[in-house]
């Protein structure tokens, strides 16, 4: 049992840290916003930001759900976006030059998180750029100050105290704290305010960071749903109850989910309960026996086995597009218990039909399983969801699972069986 929670722990882990990765790695922020052109130009309009801007670009339309234009720093001197975070085009060192030359620079966009007499930037660049020299491998964050206006001075993990010291001598208070300092944005941020309010008042002071974004809430959203699944329950241990001989069987299933998002994230979670019922037959024949009233007869000899199912779901979803039309795909993980695994044996049996004469006939035994079986499995989805009409969304979508059911006693002394689901669900999200 241990191992078994352990299995779902871990698969629940996997999940977990590969959704931060893939937000990470992939999600754009979609906001309304600003772009400075290179002629100097304001436009104002939608913004698609990725973490990673300067690399990938930015994606601007003049309206939201328009035709996107993607600008790069050859492009754009600025953009801005309504949370109040604004980076700019700058040239930043790239280390060293070669043969006592001047260091080389790369023009990349940088975040003002502070400006002031003591100005910070934030850069955020690809773990495989090949041609930043200032960071260790595996970095994605560089950070630069600049005092009055001077050039960007980077700040390296490993020597960020004594530069700090050096660029704020000035404040003698401030620069001692410089010592100590968490070489994190918020930390970094803090200290220049600090220099900016204390020795240099007389020069305006901002602090740039992100605020919470009101115009992207996160949203609990309800959905029911019911559809049909045509499940496939096997055993790997059982010569009778093998895949190559079991027969998917149809059944009903419901299911009720919450989903939480950020309302302009393509990106969602959701937590689900599901009830359905699984069942398989086998396909087995055999002909009456020789010397029987119906000797050469075919006979249905093929077996059942159906168990109901109590699933929690644990899906991340992925939208395509913002339109009132919207495909997405899911992927998860599922724990649930089982229970009212019944086995329908059935087998040749003889008949009495006169004396000294019988006919060849088929039995079915019944064997239950008892208690509640722990059960937990992968799952897929891939669906749409359909224009809102007072708040409720219809939606359509097709899954697949796969399961893995343990029984404390099973049902036919052959192993723990193994499932196979996919259908078809209809359903009504509340939005």
């Amino acid at each position: 049992m241990l191992k078994i929670l352990a299995s779902g722990a871990l698969v629940g882990a996997l999940l977990a840290v590969s959704t931060q990765e893939a937000r990470a790695q992939v999600e754009e922020h979609h906001a309304a916003g600003y772009v400075v052109n290179a002629r100097g130009d304001t436009l104002r309009g939608w913004l698609d930001v990725p973490r990673f801007a300067t690399e990938h670009g930015i994606h601007f339309s003049a309206t939201e759900g328009g035709p996107a234009q993607k600008l790069t720093t050859q492009q754009v001197r600025a953009f801005g976006l309504q949370d109040g975070r604004q980076l700019v085009r700058r040239a930043i060192p790239n280390g060293a030059g070669a043969n006592g030359q001047a260091p080389d620079s790369a023009t990349v966009f940088v975040q003002q998180v502070v400006m002031g007499a003591a100005s910070l930037y934030r850069y955020d660049f690809g773990p495989a750029n090949p041609g930043l020299r200032l960071v260790e491998p595996g970095e994605t964050v560089l950070f630069f100050v600049s005092t009055s206006g001077r050039t960007l001075v980077p700040l390296r993990r490993a020597s960020y105290p004594a530069v700090l010291g050096a660029l704020l001598k000035d404040c003698p208070a401030v620069a001692n704290e410089a010592r100590t300092v968490r070489f994190a944005e918020a930390a970094l941020a803090d200290l220049c305010l600090r220099y900016n309010t204390q020795c240099h008042a007389g020069t305006p002071s901002r602090d740039q960071r992100a605020r919470p974004d009101p115009a992207n809430p996160s949203r609990l959203r309800l959905s029911l749903r019911a559809g049909a699944q045509r499940s496939l329950v096997y055993l790997s241990e059982s010569e009778e109850f093998e895949r190559s001989h079991t027969v998917a069987g149809t059944s009903p299933l419901l299911s009720a989910e919450l989903r939480w998002g950020r309302l302009r994230s393509a990106w969602s979670l959701a937590l689900g309960l599901q009830y359905a019922t699984q069942k398989s037959t086998t396909t087995h024949t055999a002909a009456a026996y020789a010397g029987t009233t119906n000797a050469g007869e075919i006979l249905d000899i093929g077996s059942s086995l159906r168990l109901h199912s109590l699933q929690l779901p644990y899906v991340v979803y992925y939208a395509f597009g913002r339109g009132p039309v919207q495909p997405y795909l899911g992927v998860g993980a599922s724990l649930g218990v089982n229970w009212g695994a019944e086995f329908a044996s059935r087998a040749l049996a003889f008949t009495p039909v006169a004396p000294y004469s019988f006919r060849q006939d088929v039995a079915t035994t019944t064997t239950k399983s008892e208690g509640l079986q722990l059960s937990y499995g992968g799952l897929a989805r891939a669906g749409v969801r359909l224009p809102r009409v007072a708040g409720v969304g219809p939606l359509l979508e097709l899954h697949y699972a796969y399961g893995q059911h343990h029984q404390q006693r099973p049902v036919l002394g052959a192993g723990n069986p193994t499932s196979q689901t996919w259908g078809l669900s209809l359903g009504l999200e509340f939005h």
